[in-house]
């Protein structure tokens, strides 16, 4: 008799299933959000994780739980650099702004020394 293979999905579908008592488990619920949502992101790229050569099901959850996350990383990574170029930005408009009143309080001095009247 030859050796019976068992696809990936019936892996993933069995993988899941034990994985769900540790859902349920779970006592934070935000943390059942998250799992929730690692496995909604595992579903939706089921088809790219059969045609991999992943060993097991529960890598597979893993690795789409990296992706996510460096996903998210990525993300905020740029949200980050966007927010260090506006304060660059910002810190510079302020000095450009110091800087200009420095020299009008400068030129105004001056001014009032040459107009007595205006002491």
């Amino acid at each position: 008799m030859g050796m019976k293979m068992t696809s990936f999905t019936v892996k993933f579908e069995k993988e899941l299933d034990d994985l769900r008592r540790f859902r349920n488990a779970l006592r934070n619920f935000e943390k059942m959000v998250v799992y929730d949502e690692i496995i909604r992101a595992c579903m939706a790229e089921q088809s790219a994780l059969t045609n991999a050569d992943i060993p097991s099901a529960l890598d597979a959850i893993l690795l789409t739980a990296s992706l996510i996350d460096r996903k998210l990383i990525n993300c905020v990574a740029r949200q980050v650099n966007l927010l260090e170029v506006n304060i660059l930005k910002l810190e510079s408009g302020v000095n450009n702004v110091e800087n200009e009143d420095v020299v009008s309080l400068g030129l105004r001095k001056n001014y009032a020394k040459s107009q007595p009247y205006l002491r």
